[in-house]
């Protein structure tokens, strides 16, 4: 993703770089806590379904801060709003890593949940207000590659230290990462912030939610975030409850951020892009098989593929989708991605919960065979959708 991307008419008034590494940070905080559910509760003396709560916390402070995030990315721009969630996000990390109780825990977790949602909603409008119709997909997959990067290194990362050291590290790591990009981008700030008042979007709740194919993305949003979100949060404890440690979880899992960045480069460079709905339907048969070959046993082998095919789904499946999103309001991104954004929080925050019952139950079979069938939902809902939606305007969109 490069500057050369950005239109001639639309401020690039942060790196595209740094929106990168914002999504990675986000990212990297939202999937090490996979890998440490089980020290957590053997620190806090309480079952996994209890520090599960942490997860959901975390997904449902996503979604409610998601519809906030979106309001105010419209009015202040993305620059602005991508600063004020990197600086609440090295707050609510380092409160979560210093956390006596588990309540406490759960509470900070929430604060840095919804700062992330920031961190993604902020760089997403960020990408459809300033980078041209034609390039859009291409930007899109390259934040899809960041984020399933940090995947594999927040797994490695989160599974190594909480075995060698404590889990409250790789925590105090995403924070100081937080800290990193604030201080980055308040030092690059430049008088664009100015410049980009001028073509912020306008639009309301009301307008994206009546416009044609919204009430679909909404639901497809919330089946993909129960699906997606789900099951790769219990891959990692599934080896760790028939005594793999920490770090041979993590390991195991990385393969969930190599696939991802594999299938990105290769969505990327293809001579010829397939259609979204097809890339839907591709990500989502990966996601389907994954949970289906999670299923059948708990060895490392088999999480190892069944996380590869997983990662596969994110550069395929979700940033076709995002691509969606992004056509659909053209005037009102930041309100678009929100409602989008909340409804995949809060699909991820009841499945959590719900598959957390299933996970201290030991009922793993259940629980992958449940996540298996919504990615298939998921997917025929979407690329149906998909195939059926024609743009407002195939040309370049309007500076978000």
């Amino acid at each position: 993703m490069s500057n050369r991307d950005c239109e001639r008419d639309a401020p690039c008034d942060i790196p595209l770089r740094l929106v990168l590494a914002g999504g990675f940070t986000a990212s990297f905080d939202r999937y090490l806590l996979a890998p440490l559910l089980i020290p957590i509760a053997q620190t806090f003396g309480c079952s996994l379904s209890a520090a599960t709560a942490a997860a959901s916390a975390y997904f449902i402070a996503s979604s409610a801060a998601q519809l906030l995030f979106g309001a105010a990315v419209d009015r202040f721009g993305p620059a602005r709003m991508l600063r004020f969630a990197y600086a609440g996000g090295a707050i609510a990390g380092m409160l979560s890593a210093m956390a006596p109780t588990l309540t406490a825990f759960v509470v900070a977790r929430g604060a840095m949940g919804a700062m992330t949602a920031g961190v993604v909603a902020a760089s997403i409008v960020y990408v459809g207000g300033s980078v041209a119709f034609d390039a859009r997909q291409r930007v899109l997959v390259d934040f899809a590659a960041a984020l399933g990067s940090a995947m594999a290194v927040a797994s490695l990362v989160a599974g190594a230290l909480a075995s060698v050291l404590t889990w409250r590290l790789p925590i105090a790591l995403a924070a100081l990462a937080s800290a990193t990009l604030l201080l980055v981008s308040v030092a690059r700030r430049r008088n664009d912030d100015r410049a980009h008042g001028a073509s912020r979007t306008q639009g309301g709740v009301r307008a994206v939610v009546r416009a044609p194919g919204a009430s679909t993305l909404i639901v497809l949003g919330i089946v993909e975030g129960a699906a997606l979100q789900g099951g790769i949060t219990f891959l990692a404890p599934s080896l760790q409850s028939v005594g793999h440690s920490p770090a041979v979880a993590g390991l195991t899992v990385t393969a969930l951020g190599l696939t991802s960045m594999l299938a990105s480069r290769i969505v990327k460079h293809a001579p010829r892009r397939p259609p979204d709905w097809a890339l839907i339907v591709a990500g989502g048969l990966c996601l389907a098989a994954g949970y289906g070959v999670a299923a059948t046993d708990r060895e490392v082998l088999v999480m190892l593929a069944a996380s590869g095919l997983c990662g596969a789904a994110y550069p395929l499946m979700h940033s076709a989708i995002q691509s969606w999103m992004l056509e659909l309001v053209p005037h009102a991104r930041g309100t678009a991605t929100s409602i989008f954004g909340a409804s995949l929080f809060a699909g991820s925050a009841v499945a959590t919960g719900l598959l957390g019952v299933l996970a201290s139950a030991d009922h793993y079979g259940a629980l992958y065979g449940a996540t298996a069938t919504l990615a298939l939902v998921v997917t025929v809902g979407a690329a149906c959708g998909r195939a059926r939606f024609t743009p407002a305007s195939a040309g370049t969109a309007p500076a978000a």
